[in-house]
């Protein structure tokens, strides 16, 4: 059977809805030379197929099978594309692709699919750059860095990571205030969403034990309530109102410090 191999060429930049040009400017030639292949005149050289199997995200076997089966649309070409290069200029013309295809209400689930995955592959890129340069910043000696990095790897879900790192920390160095709010951050997170929102708020009343009146510990511990009201109520009623210890004037601190419902 005569492999028709300009055919195929035009069968999947029409599919595609691209033009010759577009072809053309991807493989640095003229539109004239993508016309010869298209109406039998010439044969690409083999140097080219591979840039041509790109740009259409087949392999070069598809481009030598009569019936070659294309893709659904350009949309999902381009997504194949990123998958394998993984640079931002795939991602945004896949993207810009998915953008045109949903606006014209022309997806399927598999579209939307495709869509969420690629998303999801640019995100984890975009959250090692994120990373490295605040790695990088820290290493620079800006210090804002590493709470912005703890949080950062936290969301991650890397919760054990921050948290064994500042429990040694704070062990080798228990007079570094700055240690200790990581460590209750890594417990606690934003407002207590992290791992372990109470075991933050005990870190943070036996620390303004050690560092009586320091304003970042006693501004923890009203985050922490505002996330943890039901904990504090509880504490309040059970605690006893007879004994004037330090923990109980910081529990009343701390509450005092929350906006009430």
């Amino acid at each position: 059977m005569e492999i028709n191999i300009g055919g195929n060429i035009k069968r999947l930049r029409t599919e595609a809805h691209a033009t010759q040009e577009e072809l053309a400017n991807h493989l640095s030639l003229s539109c004239q030379a993508v016309s010869k292949w298209e109406n039998g005149v010439t044969t690409p050289d083999i140097y080219l197929l591979p840039g041509i199997a790109e740009f259409f995200g087949v392999t070069i076997d598809e481009l030598f099978v009569p019936d070659a089966g294309g893709y659904r649309n350009r949309a999902e070409q381009l997504a194949v594309l990123f998958e394998y290069r993984g640079t931002k200029e795939n991602f945004d013309k896949a993207e810009a692709e998915y953008t045109k295809l949903f606006a014209e209400g022309k997806e399927t689930a598999e579209d939307m699919f495709e869509y969420g995955y690629i998303n999801q592959q640019r995100a984890r890129k975009l959250n090692k750059i994120a990373e490295d340069y605040f790695k990088k910043s820290l290493e620079a000696g800006y210090l804002n860095a590493e709470a912005q990095l703890l949080h950062h790897i936290a969301g991650q879900g890397r919760h054990k990571e921050v948290i064994d790192k500042y429990e040694k920390k704070v062990k080798d160095d228990p007079g570094s205030i700055r240690n200790l709010r990581l460590l209750i951050s890594a417990y606690g997170g934003h407002y207590a969403d992290g791992p372990d929102p109470e075991k933050a708020f005990a870190i943070a009343l036996e620390g303004l034990e050690r560092f009586p009146g320091d304003a970042s510990l006693l501004s923890m511990c009203g985050d922490l309530c505002r996330g943890l009201k039901n904990m504090m109520k509880r504490l309040i009623i059970t605690s006893d109102r007879s004994k004037s210890t330090p923990t109980w004037a910081i529990i009343i601190t701390a509450w005092h410090s929350c906006t009430p419902t």
